[in-house]
């Protein structure tokens, strides 16, 4: 994995772009040593998002073996209130 400060990264970016998108490497930049931000290939997030569906319709299942069922208007009010 490559791991590099804000400044290193500004300086490289075009290599590691590269490595990440023709070797499949990640990259973690960092911020006085704390890491802030990932870049990584785009199977990689892919492959978060489809887990992150799983874990949504999961709890989406539990709620509604639980009874937990909303009226659509309620969740369209919550949707629009986020954004």
């Amino acid at each position: 994995m490559i791991r590099k400060s804000v400044t290193e990264f500004r300086q490289d970016i075009g290599e590691i772009i590269s490595e990440v998108y023709y070797a499949g490497e990640r990259a973690v930049i960092h911020r006085r040593q704390k890491d802030c931000v990932a870049v990584v290939p785009m199977d990689d997030l892919r492959l978060l998002e489809h887990i992150e569906n799983l874990i949504d319709i999961r709890e989406a299942e539990k709620a509604l073996a639980e009874g937990g069922e909303k009226p659509f208007r309620d969740i369209l009010k919550e949707i629009e209130g986020l954004g």
